[in-house]
């Protein structure tokens, strides 16, 4: 299994193939870390996800700032978003 390294210069920009495919590695290795049904606060934006790996469903409980590219990259990796903002 060839494993990748991202690093804080890694190319994370949503409007590029190689950013698209950085980010949804990132947010998997991320999301491999919260149990079923737990939440994760995105600091920059305030919105708040309940993880579902079982049917792989984001549910969206609320944002303070929105963050499009947030649901982008969940749907990018699979993932269905709820929004119940």
């Amino acid at each position: 299994m060839k494993v990748r390294m991202l690093t804080l210069e890694s190319n994370f920009d949503l409007d590029t193939k190689e950013g698209v495919t950085n980010s949804i590695a990132w947010l998997n290795g991320f999301l491999s870390r919260i149990r079923e049904d737990g939440c994760w606060m995105v600091p920059r934006s305030g919105t708040v996800y309940t993880i579902r790996h079982s049917d792989k469903t984001a549910i969206k409980l609320m944002g303070h700032l929105p963050d499009a590219s947030l649901d982008i990259v969940f749907r990018a990796a699979g993932w269905k978003v709820v929004d119940n903002t």
